[in-house]
């Protein structure tokens, strides 16, 4: 909405405009960031309120309300991790929350402001310090996610940062008996009542988090975990339950493909994050083939864990995947083929996965459903950017 140096894109009064567009491609959630005062990346970890020139809290209700009758809902952007050392509250109060080395000196967080104000400090990678979640801290914390959440009406969350960062804190302030378990046990703290607070507003609602780590994944619902198709296996693998999602921008089929064949939920950031994805049409055509795709194979897909390439082996072109998904609890396997090279091609997959039936149900985004005969061969061909899905139900 809003970017570091304070240029307005879109106000509240553009929410439902974005909810619409957002829909239409099959996307039922808003991720918004600089919804706040100040340019987005400003201000931390203070003044997490509503732009009163465009109407404030009022009008931030309203847009929101539209917003959720339209289908969509809106997660806001909140980093409680860090603080910017030259605002007033910090230098009042929130110096006694930062988080000390051993040495004595605060951790220092990088320059997120984007050097879009005067910060008269030496080094503008001093300009932010890290902040420990001590009973103070958690405190702070609480009482401003409860106001986006409950009281401006989001019902969602987006905690940037919040998986990043387990640091040792000697801040003789704290009083840590263990320094090493600061993080440890102020998070596990303060996750869980952020999570509670969250769902008595929205039982429906989604605490999302950024990066990954399976401590923090135990109160989360997703996480913001930036370009991911590379070689997301290791995580995926060994923890199946944790959410990752692939940014990607408009026109990246190829990438969009790749992103679902991983089970890895799609950042979209159209032309950087300043567009709807509207504006690319045959793209947001592509996103929404692949949304009701994954609906339609939901059993055997959505509720099933990543198991890579276990008892199949693709012969194919260069620009063919095909990954393995199991869902043990009731016995139905998805093999996910995608074709991210935007060329018609044939591909052999040899499966040890075997159907109770002589057939196979096949789910597209690119053709209608059809049966094939269960073979430990199979033939196919595929078109460009096509992503299939072989349902078997092995009982």
């Amino acid at each position: 909405m809003k970017h570091q140096d304070g240029l307005v894109l879109n106000t509240y009064n553009d929410l439902p405009r974005k909810a619409e567009a957002s829909l239409a491609a099959g996307c039922p959630y808003l991720l918004v960031f600089g919804w706040q005062t100040g340019g987005h990346d400003n201000n931390y970890l203070y003044r997490y309120l509503p732009n009163e020139t465009w109407g404030g809290e009022k009008s931030l209700r309203e847009a929101l309300e539209k917003v959720r009758q339209i289908g969509v809902e809106v997660v806001p952007f909140f980093n409680g991790t860090l603080a910017n050392i030259e605002m007033p509250e910090h230098k009042q109060f929130g110096k006694d929350w930062e988080a000390i080395t051993r040495a004595g000196h605060p951790y220092y967080a990088g320059n997120w402001a984007r050097q879009n104000f005067d910060a008269p400090t030496r080094n503008r990678e001093m300009l932010h310090h890290e902040i420990c979640p001590c009973d103070e801290h958690r405190t702070y914390f609480l009482k401003t996610a409860r106001r986006i959440v409950q009281d401006y009406g989001f019902g969602n969350l987006q905690l940037d940062q919040i998986s990043e960062k387990m640091l040792p804190c000697y801040n003789e302030l704290h009083h840590h008996a263990h320094p090493d378990r600061a993080y440890v046990d102020g998070l596990a703290e303060l996750l869980s009542k952020t999570r509670g607070s969250l769902r008595e507003a929205n039982p429906e609602g989604v605490m999302i988090g950024e990066w990954i780590n399976d401590f923090t994944a135990q109160w989360l619902d997703g996480s913001w975990s930036w370009r991911q198709t590379d070689f997301p296996e290791p995580v995926l693998y060994t923890l199946p339950w944790v959410m990752m999602s692939h940014e990607l921008d408009a026109l990246e089929d190829d990438e969009a493909n790749k992103a679902f064949a991983y089970k890895l939920y799609l950042d979209m950031k159209i032309d950087g994050g300043d567009s709807p994805i509207t504006k690319y049409p045959q793209f947001a055509a592509h996103i929404k083939r692949l949304a009701d795709l994954r609906r339609r194979a939901f059993d055997y897909y959505v509720s099933a864990d990543f198991c890579d390439e276990e008892g199949i082996k693709l012969i194919q072109p260069r620009k063919v995947m095909a990954k393995v998904f199991h869902n043990s609890a009731s016995h139905k396997v998805g093999i996910v083929i995608a074709e991210f090279g935007g060329e018609k091609c044939d591909v052999v997959l040899k499966t040890k996965w075997k159907s109770k039936q002589s057939r196979i149900h096949v789910e597209s985004n690119a053709a209608e459903p059809c049966e094939i005969l269960s073979a430990d061969e199979l033939k196919m061909e595929i078109k460009p950017y096509e992503v299939r899905i072989l349902c078997i139900d092995e009982q």
